[in-house]
């Protein structure tokens, strides 16, 4: 029988989460994060709490274009719920979409000068093979205000699932001028579902 984790979520798919990789960006964006947020010495604080091997993101600076492991960066998200938001993981979701928002308006310089948020969406393919592998992701348009984002070939822990990915979508949707954006997580892989996938919805 599998173990459910709140923060790894279904620990039977630890093996292919363990294969997945990340770019340097995202790392960097986490000392960023924290600095901006809570300041030098909760930065100070989260880095003497996380393993070695993700403490040098932390402590040095990511190569941006450099790929690592996945687990790495779990590493040092769970120390930021654990000592920065004091447990709190739905924190996780505005953590996200901070996130987003250092790299989105200049990767999609064109798309938000031009697009809606459906149209940026549809090119949510691209960014994430900037920024994850492997696996892919697509966006299905369901009408007006309304669309479906997949996750496929992928395994990314829960926490990420529901509240650090559902937060990278929302500022997609708000950097490209969608309001009363409200972004469901209604499919996962750690609940049995082929695919993960979130519903977004604005105006």
């Amino acid at each position: 029988m599998s173990i459910t984790h709140e923060v790894l979520g279904d620990e039977s798919l630890l093996a292919p989460m363990r294969e997945q990789r990340v770019k340097g960006s995202l790392m960097a964006a986490r000392p960023r994060y924290v600095r901006e947020t809570w300041g030098e010495e909760m930065l100070r604080r989260v880095a003497e709490g996380t393993a070695p091997e993700a403490r040098r993101h932390l402590e040095g600076e990511p190569m941006p274009v450099s790929w690592y492991p996945l687990v790495e960066m779990v590493e040092i998200d769970q120390r930021i719920v654990e000592i920065a938001m004091r447990g709190d993981m739905r924190l996780m979701q505005p953590f996200g979409a901070t996130i987003a928002a250092y790299d989105l308006p200049s990767l999609y310089r064109a798309l938000y000068r031009i697009g809606t948020p459906g149209f940026v969406l549809k090119s949510i393919g691209v960014a994430y093979r900037q920024y994850l592998r492997p696996g892919w992701a697509k966006t299905t348009l369901d009408g007006r205000g309304r669309a479906t984002v997949t996750i496929g070939d992928a395994v990314y822990p829960l926490y990420l699932c529901q509240y650090g990915i559902a937060g990278w979508i929302e500022s997609a949707i708000t950097l490209s001028g969608g309001e009363g954006v409200q972004i469901e997580h209604v499919a996962c892989v750690h609940r049995g579902d082929a695919t993960c996938q979130w519903q977004g919805r604005w105006r």
